[in-house]
């Protein structure tokens, strides 16, 4: 029974999935060959982003994976990708996953998240940073792009604890969940759970590699984009009640009691002009440093 259910499930997250619609590169490949020892060799400056000494995905990296991660070999077998965990096997599998890479940094996404994923967890790697790239860049339409980036979400949480295995995995999600954080209404946000989800992530995958550029840069910007949304939204409705100010609707200009809030708690440090703006006599003042 249980191996009908894991059967299941990997027929249902990790099958190929077209992405026909997905528009091409716009721009000339000819610069991003990689192929055969191209990719080897490019490959701690293709993946520096991703951490120090990210590893090529050759045979030994493919048995090394399989001999840790039994739940990885028994998703990958059941997924009929070919790879049964023999060494001799492990080439031929190798070699594909290196294709969905190369794919992938080509600019070739739609076919680098297709046969990716018709590897399995392993090719879900590539195939979802591919499809996170895309999404980023490449589509005009922000509906689409946030129904890409809850894919790739998805996709990371069927995976389970085979995330933690790879960082490239771990920073994927959480980068889908701090774009979208950046874009959805704020009680959306808050419902999701992604103001604690984010930074609690990216904690997480700092604590094991301290140096991660990519997740240092996104732990930035969520402090500096995300929080501050958050915390002024929410803050209106406990600093201000707009029934004791009728005359509200009847000003040119909307009054925005917040601002003083927004610079007084996340910028401190701010020009003399904002730190001598005083909140309106409405205003309920809330302790310094509290977020909500």
């Amino acid at each position: 029974m249980r191996r009908t259910l894991i059967a299941l499930l990997a027929a249902c997250s990790f099958s190929a999935v077209a992405a026909d619609n997905w528009k091409p590169f716009p721009y000339d490949q000819s610069a991003y060959d990689y192929s055969g020892d191209k990719l080897r060799q490019a490959w701690p400056q293709l993946t520096r982003g991703f951490g120090a000494n990210y590893p090529f995905p050759d045979a030994d990296w493919v048995v090394t994976m399989a001999t840790t991660h039994p739940q990885a070999l028994e998703k990958t077998v059941l997924a009929n990708t070919g790879f049964t965990g023999k060494p001799e096997e492990a080439e031929v599998y190798a070699a594909k996953l290196q294709d969905v890479w190369r794919l992938m940094f080509r600019g070739d996404f739609a076919e680098a998240k297709q046969q990716g994923l018709a590897l399995g967890v392993g090719g879900q790697i590539p195939a979802m940073f591919a499809q996170v790239v895309y999404a980023m860049f490449l589509v005009p339409d922000q509906a689409e792009k946030h129904k890409l980036l809850e894919e790739v979400i998805t996709y990371t949480d069927q995976a389970g604890e085979l995330v933690q295995a790879d960082t490239v995995a771990q920073f994927g999600r959480v980068y889908a969940k701090a774009r979208l954080g950046e874009e959805l209404s704020v009680p959306i946000v808050l419902k999701r759970g992604y103001t604690s989800q984010i930074p609690d992530e990216l904690k997480a995958l700092l604590a094991k590699h301290p140096q991660q550029p990519f997740a240092l840069a996104l732990y930035g910007g969520y402090e500096a984009g995300v929080i501050p949304m958050c915390t002024v939204t929410t803050s209106r409705t406990r600093l201000f009640n707009t029934s004791s100010v009728p005359w509200r609707s009847s000003r040119s200009t909307p009054w925005k009691p917040w601002k003083w809030l927004t610079h007084r708690k996340c910028s401190p440090n701010t020009s003399r002009s904002w730190r001598k703006t005083k909140p309106h006599r409405n205003a309920k003042r809330l302790p310094h440093g509290s977020l909500f």
